[in-house]
């Protein structure tokens, strides 16, 4: 039974993201994803994700979790790109994949996207969905972040 709550516990705050942060975090999930699909998964990190919190720091992560998940699942993609990019007071989260794309008859999102826009929106932050460049979906998460102090590199 403990083994089973520490399961669930683990599954409820990933112990990577605590230990190594969001970049090595979402790193790892890309990566696992790779190695469990064979899709080639590409990642992208630019600027100072230190000191966002870890309110920010979850719901980006499971955001970039819920989505990779997606790609695998409903995709049929063969590559996909993560890019995480602090902005100065904006943090961007963008995966696109070569996929075929949202389903134009699906009027409405699943509950895994919904529950992604719920999490940007405590944030006060947005998330798309459209079209990505390689040919398939692209899912895109902003959320405002405050500048990291000085003291806090």
């Amino acid at each position: 039974m403990l083994d089973s709550l520490r399961g669930i516990l683990r599954r409820l705050r990933p112990a990577e993201l605590d230990e190594l942060g969001l970049e090595a975090a979402v790193r790892s999930l890309a990566s696992r994803c790779a190695a469990r699909t064979g899709l080639q998964c590409a990642v992208e990190v630019t600027g100072d994700l230190a000191g966002l919190g870890p309110s920010v720091d979850m719901a980006v992560y499971r955001v970039a979790q819920e989505a990779l998940s997606n790609v695998e699942r409903h995709a049929c993609a063969r590559q996909a790109r993560l890019q995480l990019r602090r902005l100065g007071e904006v943090l961007e989260l963008r995966i696109e994949d070569d996929g075929c794309g949202f389903a134009p008859d699906r009027p409405s999102r699943g509950l895994g996207l919904l529950g992604a826009s719920e999490r940007a929106a405590q944030l006060g932050g947005e998330l798309s969905t459209g079209p990505s460049p390689l040919g398939g979906a692209a899912l895109c998460l902003w959320v405002p972040v405050w500048p990291v102090a000085e003291g806090a590199r």
